[in-house]
């Protein structure tokens, strides 16, 4: 046996321990438990902390015109009253009168709390390592703001939610947090920093203390896993939308995340920038068994994943695999959303009295059933 298997081996073991330690299953990367989120209204958000008292006041800033005028024309007429010589050498703050200071906002009430708008409420669902995890909703049923919790980017106001073992709610846990479950948002150009594509993908590793040698083999790995290593000297403006969006998972990759979550990421672009990125991501799941969670209104792009909820006014109101969510055609229709083409076209020969499954979800399976019917 050698040292390399026995410490893959401990190490395994350790892992085992410690998700068993938190409950999770040894697949398991996201968990959440009674999840809860409100987003308080603009007049009960607590106000900024005042100063502590002793604390010097900023001097008034003159203003623009007075700033130009010649020392001496805005000098003020010397008093009776005017400061001692050692007074004038001090901080002009030291005797500026103290601002009258609003009082600091009290903590919003539990009556105020419970009456703010209620983003997510009550949300319990597993992700295990590996998945392909499709969500989907009406603007506003609050995919975006589970997807921000997944990353930390949001704190659960009641309930947990696990990644990989870690709490989000703990301050020490954010940074590990979001480095596991990177993150790909609606437009690209809010994600892309830098004015060179490779440069771009180094962003990420860089700030985490990546040692060179190592960015470089990141980088040049994931471009070449996105195919944009062509591109590598590119500048981002001069990219397609899809190619942006190909630009931004490869920064994600290079910080090796053991999940990704995709907040729309197909919504700006065009058929052919939806294909190149969704191959990207369906590759990336089967190829490196990394988890994806893809929030989308393309309900095509949903018939790729393992499994699909559905989001209602913050509540998971279906959940299954394609063909057990899109075969609920009604229930769909009243949830606001369409179903994939197929499924929709097989609904309307069964209520015409064609024998074809309702649970078709592609082109090949409508054309596999027509072609039985007698």
């Amino acid at each position: 046996m050698t040292k390399g298997f026995i410490e893959v081996a401990v190490n395994g073991l350790i892992e085992r321990m410690f998700q068993k330690r938190n409950g999770l299953t040894n697949l398991e990367i996201i968990r959440t438990e009674n999840l809860r989120f409100q987003y308080l209204s603009q007049n009960e958000e607590p106000e900024p902390a005042p100063k502590p008292a002793g604390a010097p006041k900023r001097a008034k800033t003159k203003p623009a015109d007075a700033q130009n005028q010649p020392a001496a024309a805005n000098a003020p007429a010397p008093s009776a009253s005017s400061k001692p010589a050692a007074a004038q050498n001090q901080p002009a703050a030291a005797y500026a009168p103290a601002p009258s200071a609003a009082p600091p906002a009290a903590a919003p009430e539990p009556d105020a709390l419970r009456d703010a708008p209620l983003a997510l409420d009550d949300i319990n669902i597993k992700i295990e390592k590996g998945e392909f995890v499709a969500i989907l909703g009406h603007n506003g049923s609050g995919k975006s703001t589970l997807a921000k919790h997944m990353n930390a980017l949001l704190q659960p106001t009641g309930g947990t939610i696990w990644v990989s073992g870690l709490d989000t709610r703990i301050e020490e846990n954010v940074w590990p947090v979001r480095k596991t479950a990177g993150m790909v948002f609606q437009n690209p150009d809010n994600q892309l920093v830098a004015t060179v594509v490779e440069e771009d993908v180094a962003f990420g590793p860089e700030n985490l203390g990546v040692p060179p040698k190592e960015i470089r083999r990141r980088v040049d790995a994931a471009l070449e896993r996105v195919s944009m290593y062509g591109c590598r000297q590119s500048a981002p403006h001069m990219l397609s939308g899809g190619q942006k969006q190909r630009v931004a998972i490869a920064g994600i990759l290079a910080m090796k995340p053991e999940c990704i979550v995709l907040d729309e990421p197909t919504a700006m672009l065009d058929p052919l920038g939806r294909k190149e990125v969704m191959d990207t991501v369906t590759s990336l799941n089967r190829e490196e068994n990394i988890t994806v969670i893809h929030i989308t209104h393309f309900m095509e792009e949903a018939v790729l994943a393992g499994r699909v909820i559905v989001m209602e006014d913050g509540r998971i109101a279906l959940e299954g695999t394609p063909r057990e969510v899109f075969s609920q055609v009604e229930r769909m229709r009243a949830l606001g959303l369409d179903v994939p083409q197929m499924t929709e076209l097989a609904h309307y020969l069964r209520e015409k009295g064609l024998h074809v499954p309702q649970s078709i979800i592609s082109i090949e399976e409508m054309a596999d059933a027509l072609c039985e019917l007698r």
